[in-house]
């Protein structure tokens, strides 16, 4: 048996393990990537062909594909890449150890926190373009960025990063060995992403920690928002959703990314409440330990 997840594993490891006649592939689609975001150059248009064929030829001889948002779903069926009859749906994604990162004590002081690779495409320079702005009349407040570069053509500059380390509105903290630490320092976990993820992993950790979230209405990120019961989630919306546990604000808008900052800037009892509120669907929804029982029911483990 073959368990591969994340992109090039995925495809590889398919191949391979056809290959080599392994009967029992079992891959975990975490996501779609730079690769499946829209862009109209013709590079990256022929790119996003080749690994649809990629991805056809690993996946068609897997018994199972496990898919962490319906999104992704949709989008390879519509593509003709797998059939209905082997996909199932992980709506814990990777899930997090809830014992590992337990509930820490809320500061009465605001503090956001952007967990990321610098990614233009994880919403970065939204959010810190709405820390520049909210600073001048909310100078009380900090703004934490966690997070370095990498070979991604989407990653910030090395001028850009250097600017970072002197800004005055974000704190840049680089990368953190023990990320809990950093989460502590914070109240509310934010990641305006328009990159296609599953379900961000660095969210589920600040929720798992207790802290209100902020994310974008997007495929995976819109997963962890708990709206109330009798909600129904508008996809197409242009202004800000709120759930139970913090916001949706629509991507690549700076103008609601700052609203929906201000809402919890306002007051430390809503950030306490949506923290709860966060730490309760993390404990239902985003334990490992769910999350690995229903893959290994699923692969006859």
């Amino acid at each position: 048996m073959v368990f591969a997840y994340t992109i090039k594993p995925v495809i590889y490891g398919g191949i391979v393990a056809w290959l080599r006649s392994v009967t029992g592939f079992y891959p975990m689609i975490t996501g779609l990537g730079h690769v499946f975001m829209p862009s109209e150059k013709r590079r990256h248009y022929v790119v996003r062909k080749m690994v649809q064929l990629l991805y056809w030829l690993s996946l068609r001889r897997g018994k199972k594909a496990f898919f962490q948002n319906p999104d992704d779903i949709s989008d390879f069926v519509a593509m003709g890449i797998i059939g209905n009859d082997k996909i199932r749906e992980i709506k814990g994604g990777t899930g997090v150890d809830l014992q590992y990162y337990a509930p820490s004590p809320l500061s009465e002081r605001c503090v956001f926190i952007m967990i990321a690779r610098l990614l233009g495409e994880k919403g970065v320079r939204e959010y810190i373009a709405a820390a520049r702005i909210l600073k001048n009349s909310h100078p009380e407040v900090e703004w934490l960025l966690v997070g370095d570069a990498d070979d991604n053509p989407d990653s910030l500059s090395t001028d850009e990063i250097a600017r970072l380390k002197s800004d005055v509105a974000v704190r840049y903290l680089g990368v953190y060995a023990d990320i809990r630490e950093a989460i502590s320092m914070a109240t509310v976990g934010v990641l305006p992403s328009y990159y296609r993820e599953g379900i961000p992993r660095t969210i589920q950790e600040a929720m798992a920690m207790g802290r209100a979230v902020i994310v974008s209405n997007v495929p995976g990120c819109r997963e962890t928002l708990r709206l109330p019961p009798g909600a129904i989630l508008d996809k197409t919306s242009s202004e800000i959703i709120t759930g139970e546990n913090g916001f949706l604000v629509p991507v690549r808008n700076v103008e609601k990314l700052c609203q929906a900052m201000e809402r919890l800037i306002a007051g430390a009892p809503l950030r306490e409440t949506m923290g709860a509120a966060s730490l309760d669907y993390a404990q239902e929804r985003f334990d490992v330990r769910k999350v690995n029982e229903m893959l290994l029911a699923e692969m006859g483990l």
